[in-house]
């Protein structure tokens, strides 16, 4: 995944990285639908902290907090959590 056009984490907010990352990592483009149907955070700007949260704060699976932690560590966000 080295070679992404995706615009470095500095440009935009987590979740809009997240939603370009989804494009070429299936589990991301579960979550970010996982996103869209979760009225609570639909549509917002969210730090990799505040999405882990939200996400723990839900009862999320396992798997789905590993998505977050991999595309912060792709993407060069911070995350506090996990």
């Amino acid at each position: 995944m080295s070679d992404r056009s995706i615009p470095p984490h500095t440009d935009i907010p987590f979740t809009s990285w997240l939603r370009e990352l989804a494009h070429e990592y299936k589990p991301a483009e579960d979550l970010v639908v996982d996103m869209d149907a979760d009225t609570a955070i639909a549509g917002q700007d969210l730090t990799a902290d505040e999405l882990y949260d939200h996400m723990v704060s839900q009862g999320a699976q396992p798997i789905a907090l590993d998505v977050v932690s991999y595309a912060a560590r792709e993407g060069g966000y911070l995350l506090t959590r996990g």
